[in-house]
């Protein structure tokens, strides 16, 4: 086997790994959210340990570089809240009322663990989810279209699969498909993941924010 195919099976062996992981552990506890957020803080830091040194290279690169970065961020940030809006009306106009149940499921869990909710909103979910479905894809997928594609759509199952509803979490994935997208385009443009991660953490922010508020 080539590198790319062992980079590829690698690649799907963690991701499958990781939802059977996810849906395993919430499947022995009625607290979905709180079992997802573990399941993603331990993933996190194995994540973190394997691309230390891309971490590392690319924010010395940003660092190096703030006036080419600094705009992919800021203009990211608003492009990211005008996709994920546009998903979500998509969903409400879909579902109604129904398409808050996933807010309301993050609302239930920051009211028991606020403090670790909201590090794993904020801090653990962007730089997890850029490593793993923005870095990670555009390393073994040589084609564009392709990693356009695989991109969202691996993004946007994990969100929905655990405690998977129909059609609830089915019409939901149009909020991550057009967010994935988004910052897929991000990274792919600014070829450096700190752009993704911080717009990322910047949407992740403002809806901890949210959150929390409605405590």
């Amino acid at each position: 086997m080539t590198t790319r195919g062992l980079l590829i099976s690698g690649f799907f062996a963690v991701y499958i790994a990781y939802i059977s992981v996810d849906a395993w552990v919430s499947s022995l506890s009625d607290d979905l959210m709180n079992t997802a957020y573990i399941v993603q803080s331990l993933t996190f830091f194995v994540f973190l340990f394997l691309f230390r040194k891309v971490l590392l290279h690319n924010i010395r690169a940003f660092g190096a570089h703030l006036k080419k970065y600094i705009p992919f961020v800021l203009v990211g940030a608003v492009c990211l809240f005008i996709m994920m809006t546009l998903g979500s009306t998509l969903t409400s106009l879909i579902l109604g009322d129904a398409a808050l149940s996933n807010q309301d499921s993050m609302v239930s869990a920051a009211a028991r663990i606020p403090f670790f909710v909201v590090f794993v909103m904020v801090i653990v979910a962007p730089i997890l989810e850029e490593l793993m479905f923005r870095r990670s894809i555009r390393v073994i997928v040589n084609n564009r279209l392709l990693y356009y594609i695989l991109s969202p759509l691996l993004f946007a199952m994990p969100h929905i699969i655990i405690g998977f509803t129909f059609p609830t979490s089915f019409a939901q994935v149009f909020t991550y498909l057009f967010g994935g997208l988004c910052l897929a385009f991000i990274y792919e443009k600014s070829n450096n993941i700190w752009c993704s991660i911080l717009v990322h953490f910047l949407n992740n922010a403002l809806a901890a924010i949210v959150i929390v508020a409605s405590l």
